[in-house]
């Protein structure tokens, strides 16, 4: 029988592949096997991102030296403006970068950088295909020494959409990683224990989610051979994301029977939701550096708020600031100086924020350092003011003894792409790559 006569019942197919289809939720199970003895501290990445820019008042206007997000000067000697003022207690263990951005994403339009914010992918095209973020290219080095091999957060929760995605982590294949935004399934998911009868169930479902994968990998198989060039291919996309999932499957299985670290909710305001933003970030930063405490993951990306004004999030400055205010997106197109001033605070809020969560993470021991001393944190966002996907407002905080120097403003000319950052924070994550997307080097200037 040629490959040109053979037909398909796509349902037949459909059936017998169902259960396939909704495995990938299985990304919401730990997996791991046993971690390698190291006398080394575990090295963290932490990814925050925020939408639709920052203040940047022009430099003739009277709320420039006020409300101008980057620094006044450049250099070690650079004074902060009101906005990035909280972040002053950290001076010493931070790096605020200017300057820098993808140059593939120059010419599009500044709301839809988001996806290739941790990429550097090439979105210029209506057939773009991401490819891996930083955080993935980690995890894939290294994500199986713990239970969780990264962890993709976000105030919506789910992927969204193409340009405007609800999550910061890709795989190699430029698929969009599904975020959570559920504080307490967020908790249960990384701290909960199966325990007794619930343990055995588990171990029950898991052998039987196994079977499921090795049946759909022969079904699939079988099928390959009987399909033309065009369709093998599709197919092998297919058994490659199978495979990976018999890869989470075997390490969930590894980690089956390895209690969980105890951790108590106490402290931690679960019920947060997002019309009570502070309390909400607030306890996203709590659970992320938890964590990182417990060591059940080394990976996390954070998205405060997609770039899209049809989430309660756009809402944040209302709800923190002025209720007469207007949402996130409106608020950075606003040019009189009453909007300048009122972005300019809500920029200091999201700082004050971020001031929360680095000083937590300094305020615990991490072996012969801090928590912070040992994770990198990267917070900004893909635009600098207005739709200008050039100059991202940028903050690398910690990693000191991940080989970081801090302390300074760095300007960095139009020819230093964002994808130089990456391979100086591979680098210092022990997971080196020499070149990553349209890298032309690293930056010395933060070793």
């Amino acid at each position: 029988m040629s490959n040109s006569s053979w037909r398909l019942d796509r349902r037949t197919f459909l059936r017998s592949a169902g259960v396939a289809l909704a495995l990938p939720l299985l990304d919401c199970m730990g997996w791991a096997e046993e971690p390698a003895k190291s006398t080394s501290r575990p090295r963290r990445l932490c990814s925050i991102f925020f939408p639709f820019g920052v203040c940047l008042p022009p430099e003739n206007h009277a709320e420039y030296k006020n409300w101008n997000w980057f620094p006044l000067n450049e250099g070690r000697d650079y004074r902060l403006t009101q906005t990035l003022d909280p972040l002053e207690p950290f001076r010493s263990e931070i790096s605020i970068l200017g300057g820098l951005s993808h140059p593939k994403g120059r010419s599009v339009h500044g709301h839809d950088i988001s996806p290739i914010f941790l990429t550097g992918g090439d979105p210029r095209n209506s057939t773009f295909s991401n490819s891996i973020s930083i955080d993935q290219q980690a995890a894939e080095t290294l994500g199986w020494q713990t239970r969780m091999p990264s962890l993709a957060l976000s105030s919506m929760g789910g992927i969204g959409i193409r340009a405007k995605p609800h999550t910061l982590s890709f795989n190699r294949r430029g698929d969009p990683i599904p975020s959570e935004s559920s504080l307490r399934l967020i908790f249960n998911r990384l701290f909960s224990d199966s325990q007794g009868a619930n343990r055995l169930e588990s171990a029950r479902r898991l052998d039987h989610q196994r079977r499921v994968v090795d049946v759909v990998l022969d079904q699939a198989k079988d099928l390959r051979r009987q399909l033309g060039p065009a369709d093998q291919r599709k197919i092998d996309e297919y058994l490659q994301s199978v495979n990976e999932i018999e890869g989470r499957l075997e390490r969930s299985a590894a980690w089956q029977d390895k209690p969980r670290d105890p951790v108590s909710a106490d402290g931690l305001d679960l019920d947060a939701h997002l019309e009570t933003p502070e309390q909400y970030v607030r306890t996203m930063y709590d659970l992320i550096a938890l964590a990182f405490r417990t060591d059940t993951t080394r990976y996390i990306t954070y998205m405060i708020h997609a770039e899209t004004e049809t989430n309660l999030a756009n809402s944040f400055p209302k709800l923190v600031l002025d209720p007469k205010s207007v949402g996130h997106h409106d608020l950075s197109h606003i040019r009189d100086p009453t909007g300048y001033v009122m972005f300019g605070r809500y920029d200091r809020w999201l700082t004050q924020q971020l001031a929360y969560f680095l000083g937590k993470l300094r305020d615990t021991n991490d072996g012969d350092g801090s928590l912070l001393d040992h994770t990198m944190v990267l917070y900004g966002s893909g635009c600098s003011t207005l739709h200008n996907p050039n100059n991202y407002p940028l903050v690398l905080a910690g990693g000191s003894k991940m080989g970081l120097k801090h302390g300074a403003y760095h300007r960095f000319s139009a020819d230093v792409p964002c994808a130089n950052l990456f391979v100086t924070m591979l680098d210092r994550l022990g997971t080196p790559v020499g070149r990553f997307a349209d890298s032309t080097g690293g930056l010395p200037q933060l070793v």
